[in-house]
């Protein structure tokens, strides 16, 4: 994390606990099991990873260099 503040970079962090060197944080609940953390988090990085692809105008439905057998329906 220190290499990434040195080279500029913004930090995000995604716990239920603050990081004091993260730029911005995203607070999620505290849960019985590690997994259900794990599983919340990939939701939120999933949402983060659209939203930005949308406000970069990329159509999020149709991804570019994706294999053509992946797209054929």
């Amino acid at each position: 994390v220190e290499e990434l503040i040195a080279r500029d970079s913004t930090v995000l962090s995604i716990s239920p606990l603050e990081f004091d060197l993260s730029d911005d944080f995203i607070k999620t609940n505290e849960q019985d099991h590690y997994m259900c953390e794990f599983f919340e988090m990939m939701v939120i990085t999933q949402l983060l990873a659209m939203e930005i692809s949308i406000r970069l105008g990329n159509d999020v439905d149709m991804p570019r260099n994706l294999a053509k057998s992946v797209t054929v329906e």
